[in-house]
């Protein structure tokens, strides 16, 4: 956002969901990896246990071993703070997933909006995204076609005289 002198003008964003079809969509893909990668490690970590406990069988140990009851309350053990870190990781990730997805958003939800006023021919300045945003790059190549299109336009040339017929 541009002031009148053309300074640029800093706006911190308070709404964190600008476009929740595609960020909660985001945010879904991206817990939907984490979910499949927890499970993949979870199993991973029963597989474990289970040959641990084909081992004392193997073994021929007791049923009521130490050597069962130890593995009985190591895998409980495991499974606690698996799940905790699992919930406390997932939750992490959701709120990661939701800052970089409004990153992603934002810069298109801006120049939607840009484009919507320009169409009602109201005059906006120059267009920029806040300094984290992805896509850098779109508002310097659009302010140049603006540029471009008002310098023709002072010329007297008609660029977009075909789409108006």
């Amino acid at each position: 956002m541009s002031n009148e002198s053309g300074n640029r003008v800093k706006v911190k964003r308070t709404k964190f969901l600008i476009n929740p079809r595609f960020q909660l969509r985001f945010v879904a893909y991206y817990l939907f990896a984490v979910v499949g990668s927890i499970t993949v490690f979870f199993l991973a970590v029963k597989y474990f246990f289970n040959q641990m406990y084909q081992e004392g069988i193997n073994l021929n140990l007791p049923l009521n071993h130490v050597y069962f009851k130890m593995i009985v309350e190591q895998e409980e053990l495991m499974t606690n703070i698996f799940i905790i870190t699992s919930i406390v990781v997932s939750i992490l990730l959701f709120v990661f997933g939701i800052l970089l997805s409004h990153r992603v958003a934002g810069p298109f939800v801006k120049l939607n909006n840009y484009l919507k006023c320009m169409g009602q021919g109201e005059s906006r300045g120059k267009l920029f995204f806040r300094k984290r945003d992805f896509f850098q790059e779109i508002p310097e190549s659009f302010n140049e076609m603006i540029d471009f299109i008002e310098k023709k336009e002072k010329d007297g040339v008609q660029i977009f005289s075909e789409m108006e017929k």
